[in-house]
Parts: C-alpha cells; structure tokens; sequence
C-alpha cells in the first residue's frame, strides 16, 4: 500500500483542480477566449486522469473494506 495516494493529497489534488477551473472562469469574464479555452482544455485533462485515479484507487479500496 506504499503506493497508494494519501488522503492530504488527495485534497491537495482537489484544490488544485478547483484552481484550474476558477483560472478558466477568470479568463470567461476577461473575455479572453483562447485562454479560457486553453484552461477548459487543461481542466478537462487533468480531471479526467484524476476520476481515473480515484476509480483505480478508492474503488478497489472501498470495497476491500465495506
């Protein structure tokens, strides 16, 4: 289990994605489209190799133990 991501980074993860977002948010009311697409696009990515991660982590671990 040496491997498997601590819940504090887990949250730090979280934060950052949430950063991502609100960056993409900022640029919207800028009304600096390509940078607000360029972080839509990076948000995207990265959330969803996150879900990823959670999906091959906690699932399996949730289960081991319910």
């Amino acid at each position: 289990m040496a491997d498997t991501p601590s819940f504090s980074l887990l949250v730090e993860v979280h934060h950052w994605l949430d950063r991502l977002f609100l960056d993409h948010q900022l640029a919207l009311l800028s009304l600096d489209l390509p940078a607000a697409t360029s972080c839509l696009k990076r948000y995207q990515s990265n959330l969803k190799l996150h879900i990823e991660d959670e999906e091959s982590t906690l699932i399996p671990l949730y289960e081991t133990r319910t």
